[in-house]
């Protein structure tokens, strides 16, 4: 009889063990942690810079807006580095009477994505300007 109490509560305790495990892998919190895969974090990040006035006042471009990568950071958010390269300086700016030398110059933005209850939010951490070379 004591045999059958124990392999009845081993059964019991193993079924409670998978229910909870379970619930816990599908449960709103662990799916809005998991949710925001690279492509989705990349999409908003692009949005981002689309929408923002540093890019918006770029009066021309060679490459349109790049997305050179994006990687997972701390704390469930995806960071991305996007670049637009334009054929000089004066391209990047609202002045039209500046003068300029024909160089290739780039724009970069470094923008952080995470996930809100529901929607995935991006920030703009940082916007550089300079000369265009091989690996930047």
């Amino acid at each position: 009889m004591e045999a059958r109490g124990m392999s009845r509560f081993a059964c019991t305790a193993a079924v409670l063990t998978i229910v909870v495990a379970v619930t816990g892998a599908f449960s709103p919190g662990a799916v809005g942690r998991r949710s925001l895969t690279i492509p989705r974090a990349e999409t908003v990040a692009r949005e981002a810079v689309l929408a923002h006035r540093s890019y918006r006042q770029i009066t021309s471009t060679r490459s349109g807006l790049v997305t050179r990568s994006c990687w997972r950071v701390e704390g469930a958010a995806v960071r991305c580095s996007l670049y637009v390269v334009a054929p000089n300086a004066c391209a990047l700016q609202d002045d039209a009477a500046a003068v300029c030398a024909q160089a290739l110059w780039a724009r970069r933005w470094l923008v952080e994505v995470r996930r809100s209850p529901g929607v995935a939010s991006a920030r703009i951490l940082k916007i550089s300007s300079g000369p265009f070379g091989p690996g930047s």
